[in-house]
């Protein structure tokens, strides 16, 4: 879910959970430790705002495989959603999953999974959890479906297709990895990804490849 670090709630995310689960899908929803007023009192408090949301949303993902028995999940076919600060929540651990600064809660679990989509968010920008060197991309990170505004991100952060988007995705394509990226109507943040939406036709070739469906 979205909310800045600061605010929002997993229930923002049950429509589209419930259409994916309508259909066979697995779904969680999961919260994730909030900074009041965002943390953005300094760039270290904001840094350490967006690392305890990605501790808390890797370890629900351990949580998860730990447990899948129970929930009948198949741990090698799982994909992270997220819309703007859990945009970047799912882009962050596509990228630096299983990171050295966050504790894992659950031994012998691995964070990283088959795919990560992202609406509202980027990783090239002016964010102080998103600088140069903090952020390592891998041919073995996981495959990431963006969506983003084109040309101008409505959130408030003056994000944009060319500045942001296009690069982020050119990063994350020149590690080896691979970035699929999709274009939201000018002066959108986030769009709705459920199931037979206005996207899946952009969002269902990349579910069946990255979870083995076809």
């Amino acid at each position: 879910h979205g909310g800045g670090f600061s605010g929002g709630d997993k229930k923002a995310w049950d429509a589209e959970a419930y259409s994916y689960a309508t259909a066979g899908y697995i779904c969680a929803s999961v919260n994730y430790r909030l900074t009041k007023q965002g943390g953005n009192q300094s760039p270290q408090l904001r840094l350490f705002a967006v690392q305890c949301a990605l501790e808390d949303s890797q370890n629900a993902i351990r949580f998860l495989k730990k447990n899948a028995a129970e929930y009948s999940i198949d741990p090698t076919r799982i994909v992270v959603f997220g819309g703007s600060a859990g945009g970047v929540l799912s882009l962050l651990n596509a990228v630096e999953y299983d990171t050295a600064f966050g504790a894992n809660d659950y031994t012998g679990f691995s964070s990283k999974t088959q795919g990560s989509i992202s609406t509202g968010a980027s990783l090239i920008n002016d964010d102080p959890a998103n600088q140069p060197g903090l952020i390592r991309f891998d041919a073995t990170d996981s495959p990431a479906l963006m969506f983003h505004a084109k040309e101008y991100d409505s959130g408030g952060n003056g994000y944009t297709w060319t500045q942001n988007a296009v690069p982020t995705q050119a990063a994350i394509n020149n590690s080896g990895n691979t970035c699929t990226l999709v274009a939201q109507p000018n002066m959108t943040h986030t769009v709705s990804l459920n199931l037979g939406g206005t996207y899946w036709n952009d969002l269902k070739p990349f579910l069946w490849e990255k979870l083995r469906l076809s």
